[in-house]
């Protein structure tokens, strides 16, 4: 009995030693991926053969590929960009991917040269995006009508009991990494921008009050500022070279921290010594999408 328990001791021993020495390890990436390693208040860029640990958070761009290898050796699909997921989450949902593909090969051949059969054609929206031209917002031009402004400014100003009661709810029941994030403004943002679109479809959120002359991406921009401020959030309505209405909003964080932030320099801009980020209204429910939109267009 002892010799069976002796050789149980020793086959966990060495499977911990092994899995020790088979961490999970970037195979392949392309485009500025960033990560926040578990434990640690800044982000830096992820490079390959880095060793991961399940709550690192990586956060990929729109333009992005990523590959890994999980602890057993396995490679996992590839990852496409707009996302900010836990490397857990990314290795659960590769393993889920893994078991759809049964019977279906999947090349494992990365090295110095990766397979050019899942590289992008090239893409205008990354090159603008990491464009190192300084965007300031004195490049910003208001278009709406003085009416128009009346309108806005009084909205931004009376929040609606209701609205500001669904914001804290919202906010007080999100389980977006808890205390690994280390930005509550950030987290706030995203967690109430993923329930938007569908507050308004579903009239959770007041909005009969507002004009029907104020629609689509400005009544969007309007609730979305509302519900920043409800929950202690500095919030800004603006618009992009387009004309197409955008929101900022205060990170709380000085210039000299924007690593706590992010390691991509034109994710944010500076306004009264913090740093701000500029959230797209286009439609979709993808925070990080939106946010590396707004960047592109306003900041």
């Amino acid at each position: 009995m002892k010799k069976i328990i002796t050789a149980i001791f020793i086959a966990f021993l060495l499977s911990s030693i092994c899995m020790a020495s088979n961490p999970i390890r970037v195979v392949y990436s392309f485009g500025k991926i960033e990560i926040l390693k578990s434990g640690k208040s800044e982000w830096q860029f992820l490079k390959k053969e880095t060793p991961l640990l399940p709550d690192d958070i990586v956060r990929m761009p729109p333009v992005s590929l990523l590959r890994l290898r999980d602890t057993d050796g396995h490679f996992l699909p590839i990852f496409t960009g707009s996302c900010e997921l836990t490397v857990r989450e990314l290795i659960n949902h590769g393993k889920s991917r893994l078991k759809e593909q049964k019977g279906r090969q999947i090349s494992s051949s990365f090295n110095s040269r990766p397979a050019v059969d899942i590289l992008p054609t090239g893409s205008r929206f990354d090159t603008i995006l990491n464009s190192p031209e300084k965007r300031t917002k004195e490049k910003y031009q208001t278009v709406f009508s003085e009416k128009t402004l009346k309108i806005i400014e009084k909205f931004l100003n009376t929040i609606p009991d209701e609205t500001e009661e669904y914001a804290k709810q919202i906010v007080a029941h999100s389980q977006f990494f808890e205390d690994k994030y280390p930005n509550r403004n950030i987290s706030y943002a995203r967690n109430l921008f993923m329930t938007l679109d569908k507050a308004i479809k579903t009239d959770v959120l007041p909005i009969d009050y507002i004009p029907k002359s104020i629609d689509g991406e400005l009544k969007k921009a309007i609730l979305y500022s509302q519900l920043l401020k409800s929950v202690g959030v500095h919030s800004d309505l603006t618009v992009d070279e387009n004309a197409e209405p955008v929101v900022l909003f205060d990170t709380g964080i000085s210039q000299d921290k924007i690593k706590q932030i992010t390691v991509n320099r034109n994710l944010v801009s500076s306004r009264n010594g913090t740093l701000w980020i500029c959230v797209s209204m286009e439609p979709t429910n993808n925070f990080i999408l939106a946010w590396y939109k707004g960047s592109k267009r306003v900041l």
